[in-house]
């Protein structure tokens, strides 16, 4: 009996191996912080109310949301009554994985043979009927989750801000309505899916908000696109040419679920300086993206930013690592420093 299960366990390891292509990776955790002190730059431009007093050097940087002039002095009655100082900057609040393989943690380089849709490979469907002839239809999983050099970062921050970080935890995995456009959870979870999923829709924003996201400005009246993509549906399908923009176009869609189940809040502006807020419907504006593995791109990027612009070299076909991505997540925020 203890030799059949010696085989059979054997037999699972081979099976699992052979349609993964995610393999563990000891120095994942030291890269990715390599990458992170590397990539500090990008918490810039540091503002005190309206005024820049530390610059920025991303190419980007120049490129604050709109709405969020701040008075250089606050006052909060929430937790505690205090009078401070504005301070606004692009904080890491995510380190965000989106691979193809299940369960494949990129960040942390673990993989994870798990039960629970552990057969749901990603990858690529050429002329797919959701696609349309012609076109290929990718599907990736999507993982995220605090990072500690973030969390203790975000812990002083904490502190110095008097507020509590989001936890922006979620796998989707285990989420019934990641792999499939017809769910009816996913419209009953996003209602105005029915009315913006259309041409019409599409064509009145998409080349608009193309040209703001590669300006740096995302156009957060078009609540339902991501550049030239719609986020609808929210699932992990997307008819994008490369594992880059099929993974960049996953992250926006899982931010935007996030923001509608209440796991992110808005900490911007006025109405976040104190505490964070409900907001249902996200603010692309406030929200940047930077990958960080295979191969780190050294600047932070809007949402909806054309991933031809920054993917090249990104994703090299390297067995074990190509087509698993890590990308970190920054969101502009605001706070009453005391």
């Amino acid at each position: 009996m203890k030799k059949l299960i010696i085989v059979f366990s054997f037999i699972f390891v081979l099976f699992e191996n052979s349609f993964s292509v995610c393999k563990p990776d000891p120095t994942a955790v030291y890269r990715s912080l390599m990458i992170f002190l590397g990539s500090m730059h990008n918490m810039l431009p540091i503002r005190i109310g309206n005024v820049t007093v530390v610059p920025g050097t991303s190419p980007l940087s120049y490129a604050v949301p709109i709405d969020t002039s701040l008075s250089p002095i606050c006052v909060c009655l929430d937790p505690i009554p205090r009078i401070g100082i504005s301070i606004s900057f692009w904080e890491v609040i995510a380190a965000i994985d989106t691979v193809k393989d299940p369960y494949c943690f990129k960040t942390y380089g673990l993989y994870i043979p798990a039960p629970v849709n552990g057969q749901q490979f990603g990858g690529e469907l050429k002329d797919h009927a959701k696609a349309g002839e012609g076109n290929t239809l990718r599907f990736m999983h999507t993982h995220s989750f605090p990072y500690f050099p973030f969390k203790m970062m975000n812990i002083m921050i904490d502190l110095l801000c008097f507020q509590a970080s989001d936890l922006a935890t979620y796998i989707s995995e285990v989420d019934p309505i990641c792999g499939d456009d017809d769910e009816w959870c996913s419209i009953l979870g996003n209602p105005e899916a029915l009315l913006l999923s259309n041409a019409i829709a599409q064509v009145a924003c998409n080349m608009y908000d193309a040209v703001r996201s590669t300006v740096g400005f995302p156009a957060d009246e078009c609540f339902w696109t991501a550049g030239a993509h719609s986020v609808f549906p929210t699932t992990g399908n997307s008819k994008s040419q490369t594992y880059i923009a099929a993974g960049a176009l996953d992250l926006e869609k899982t931010l935007y679920k996030m923001h509608r189940a209440g796991m992110l809040l808005g900490r911007f502006g006025s109405s976040g300086i104190c505490s964070g807020f409900y907001m249902p419907i996200w603010r692309k504006s406030v929200y940047n993206k930077q990958i960080m593995m295979p191969v780190p791109f050294p600047y932070r990027v809007p949402i909806g930013f054309p991933a031809v612009l920054y993917e090249s070299f990104m994703n090299p076909p390297v067995p074990g690592e190509n087509d698993n991505l890590a990308w970190f997540l920054y969101r502009y925020r605001s706070c009453c420093a005391f």
